[in-house]
């Protein structure tokens, strides 16, 4: 693996040694291989449809994930859930990473800091 997929894979390992609660939301089918692999909590939103993967459920469930944590880093600027992040996340950072269709996001006990 390489790219996007290895650097969400090694991210989400470093949070989670330093008790970081770290869920993954794909475009992916809820039955997707990887997603059982991952290793983290790891969720399909889709599967996406279409060059930008739109979901018509997939905003609701990000809402509803959001509602549980602190943080989200979207990977992928041009794709659906890009969008989807940006209406849902009134009040939580956002970072946007420029490749990967990717959404994780990360919680703790103790708020994270300011970036």
């Amino acid at each position: 693996m390489g790219g996007p997929t290895e650097f969400l894979k090694l991210i989400c390992e470093s949070h989670a040694r330093r008790g970081i609660q770290v869920k993954i939301l794909t475009l992916d089918a809820p039955g997707e291989a990887w997603l059982r692999n991952a290793p983290v909590l790891a969720a399909g939103g889709g599967p996406g449809h279409g060059v930008y993967g739109y979901h018509r459920r997939f905003k609701e469930r990000l809402f509803r994930e959001m509602n549980c944590f602190d943080l989200m880093v979207v990977h992928g600027l041009w794709q659906y859930h890009g969008v989807s992040a940006l209406t849902v996340a009134r009040s939580a950072f956002i970072v946007n990473l420029p490749a990967g269709p990717v959404v994780f996001i990360t919680s703790s006990a103790h708020r994270l800091p300011s970036l």
